[in-house]
């Protein structure tokens, strides 16, 4: 029985964030595909349309406002908050300054201004158009059983979408892609985190990862 894995070869990866095609796909572009698929149009938009008609009628009956933000806007944001990966709810919230992530918050659908009498003329406004985070966790207690299904499901056919392409088939193949961690026993580019210098230049095998300190 061999002690050791075989040397590898020399490996491209075609979906490799460093590839000149891909390296200026920034967040908000991402976003905006993932939110322009069949995937996300068939499985997430039925579902929050449906939640949002059961909180109208809960609001209706409580004589209360409307929701300022609809269930689509928030389930964007946890998907932003995933994707991003942000450790908080107010980390990912913080990160929507409208002066630097304007594109971002366009796609987001929190461009526009929701101030009410209650909040208008206070420090809230420096954020508006952005949901508190009071807000998303009032909404996070809804259904919380069902998003799991919800967000597991669409993350699955996403997987399955992806793989239909020949180039994601050869790097699932290279990366024993499973749909969460992405890890591969190939040897990626490692710098100096003062210098910036590369410092395993002999042992790349796989010029497009990514090194994770470990």
């Amino acid at each position: 029985m061999p002690s050791a894995l075989p040397k590898p070869g020399k490996v491209e990866f075609p979906y490799a964030k460093k590839r000149d095609a891909l390296k200026d796909l920034d967040l908000a572009a991402l976003l905006d595909l993932v939110f322009e698929t069949d995937a996300w149009k068939t499985i997430a938009v039925p579902w929050v349309e449906r939640l949002d008609a059961a909180r109208r009628r809960k609001r209706k009956r409580q004589s209360g406002p409307e929701n300022a933000y609809s269930a689509i806007e928030l389930e964007r944001l946890l998907f932003y908050k995933a994707v991003g990966e942000f450790t908080t709810v107010g980390e990912a919230l913080d990160s929507l300054d409208l002066e630097r992530n304007g594109r971002l918050r366009e796609v987001l659908g929190f461009n526009r201004p929701r101030s009410t009498p209650r909040t208008r003329g206070t420090s809230r406004r420096r954020r508006d158009g952005i949901p508190s985070e009071a807000t998303l966790c009032r909404y996070l207690a809804v259904s919380e059983s069902e998003r799991v299904r919800l967000h597991r499901k669409l993350d699955r056919q996403l997987t399955r979408d992806l793989l239909a392409y020949r180039e994601m088939q050869e790097g699932a193949r290279l990366l024993n892609l499973d749909g969460t961690a992405v890890r591969t026993h190939y040897t990626a580019p490692k710098y100096d985190k003062k210098t910036k210098e590369l410092v395993n230049a002999e042992r790349v095998s796989a010029p497009d990862a990514g090194y994770v300190p470990g």
